[in-house]
């Protein structure tokens, strides 16, 4: 059921992660979309407004010229200098002369018979040119003109002035007014119904020679029918971002919920029990010491296996904070059961790599004197088969022996250098491997080099403790050749919690 209710978690999670990534890619798809159009009805903006600016200035010189004429008095010479001034100037579609805003004359049309007046909309330029814009032509009826006058003179402006702009790009909209907005000189594309929607980008520039200003609107959506095979695009990256983002956020709950991970999490967190199994006096039973062994249970994991997390501790590298939890942990959760058995000790299993760190004889001694424990109440396990350099060892052993601390070897005769140990290392005890304990009371070869064993210790006056003891026929085999052995093993005890130690002791 466990197992149904993570694959739906897990689908849902796949789901929701897809329809986040899609609608993520399309907004992001409209933001980088309007960036795009911020950037390009600026552009065009820009190059409308030196277009403008262009038209302006033509116009301007136009009038100019106009002035510069001999005689401002409608006869033939005078038109036909205008004819010039109109064929010359490219944004100029007619040219004249007024009186009192009335036409005299003009280069194509000559003498204006009938009394025509400038009137409508209008406004003053600061190079003091009037504009009239969208009036009545003189010359040709229903239709309107733009002019431009100054003093006594005037020119219309072509109406393909601005032909080149007149189809903008992608639904760009653009007004070409006065300074202060007062008149729309020219209008270029549809402006949009809702010039306000959030897919509206807009720019505005004015000219620094002339009275013009340029406002432009682009009202641009990626989500279009012209944009369909760019928003299933879209859609497809979108989720497979979600999918992506779905295996990174699995991968990494795989990751946390893996055995280095939650062993990792377990000796910062202080998560790491102990168990205590008894070490006995095999003969009679009686209680000499306790040996302080490590235990890992997790909730998703379930108990992992001394051996297994031990080796984990080894190859991730964090050996010496797990050895000094075990050290702060048994001697603090044991303090109270030594001191009522002055005669007890408690035996700790300790890396050599450890034992020769700086900090390691000062955690042992100083947890001893903050629990009050007599350091001959407390021995070291060290595994025989370190690669730690002898001379090293050796005085860092003679060091914690002199401060009263007791050294054993644990797992003796597992090891590549088992002799060597025992005559170059300094030991209290040596704890002989159950692999050659359980051999005690067979024909095997075994059992004779578990004698040979023991009798190595007596002749080094090295006391022994034989592990693994499970069985009767082990315990009085062992008893036939060292009555006053030392064992422990789940004939004795299996490792238990503290309190049934005291229970049963």
């Amino acid at each position: 059921m466990n197992f149904l209710h993570g694959k739906i978690r897990s689908a849902v999670f796949l789901f929701m992660a897809m329809i986040l990534g899609i609608a993520l890619s399309l907004l992001l798809s409209q933001i980088i979309w309007m960036k795009s159009d911020e950037l390009r009805v600026k552009a065009y903006t820009e190059m409308l407004l030196k277009h403008a600016e262009a038209v302006a200035s033509n116009i301007t010189d136009a009038l100019h010229s106009i002035e510069k004429t001999s005689t401002l008095d409608c006869s033939n010479t005078t038109i036909q200098e205008l004819k010039k001034i109109v064929f010359t100037y490219e944004f100029v579609r007619d040219a004249g002369i007024t009186t009192n805003k009335r036409i005299k004359c003009s280069a194509l049309w000559g003498e204006i018979p009938s009394s025509y007046e400038f009137s409508g909309s209008n406004t003053t330029t600061k190079n003091e040119v009037t504009l009239w814009q969208n009036i009545p032509s003189y010359a040709i009826a229903n239709t309107l003109i733009d002019v431009s006058t100054k003093n006594n003179v005037y020119v219309v402006t072509a109406q393909n002035a601005f032909s080149a702009y007149e189809n903008p790009p992608n639904d760009i909209h653009s007004k070409i007014t006065s300074t202060d907005d007062s008149m729309i000189m020219h209008s270029i594309g549809v402006e949009q119904k809702n010039p306000h929607s959030l897919v509206t980008s807009s720019f505005r520039t004015c000219s620094k020679l002339y009275d013009i200003c340029i406002t432009s609107k682009v009202h641009s959506n990626i989500f279009s029918m012209p944009n369909l095979g760019t928003i299933l695009f879209l859609v497809f990256l979108g989720s497979a971002l979600g999918h992506l983002t779905w295996y990174a956020a699995k991968q990494k709950n795989k990751q946390k919920n893996s055995i280095e991970s939650k062993l990792k999490t377990a000796i910062y967190t202080n998560k790491i029990d102990l168990e205590y199994q008894p070490i006995v006096h095999i003969k009679t039973g009686n209680l000499r010491g306790i040996e302080a062994l490590s235990r890992w249970h997790d909730e998703s994991l379930g108990t992992i296996q001394p051996d297994v997390f031990i080796r984990k501790i080894v190859e991730m590298d964090l050996s010496n904070k797990f050895n000094q939890n075990t050290i702060l942990n048994s001697i603090g959760e044991c303090s109270n059961f030594l001191k009522q058995n002055p005669k007890l000790y408690i035996s700790i299993n300790i890396d050599c790599e450890y034992l020769i760190q700086k900090e390691s004889i000062f955690t042992l001694t100083s947890t001893a004197r903050k629990y009050d424990i007599p350091t001959h109440q407390i021995a070291l396990e060290i595994l025989e088969n370190s690669t730690t350099d002898t001379s090293t060892l050796n005085s860092k052993i003679d060091t914690l022996r002199n401060l009263g601390f007791k050294i054993f070897i644990d797992d003796f005769g597992t090891g590549y250098s088992s002799l060597a140990y025992l005559s170059s290392l300094k030991f209290d005890k040596i704890k002989i491997d159950r692999s050659f304990t359980q051999a005690a009371g067979t024909n095997s070869p075994t059992a004779s080099v578990l004698v040979n064993i023991n009798d190595i210790a007596n002749t080094m006056r090295t006391l022994v403790i034989f592990e693994g003891i499970e069985t009767t026929l082990q315990k009085e085999a062992i008893l036939a050749f060292n009555p006053n052995a030392l064992g422990q093993g789940w004939l004795f005890s299996r490792s238990v919690p503290l309190n049934q130690i005291k229970q049963n002791y």
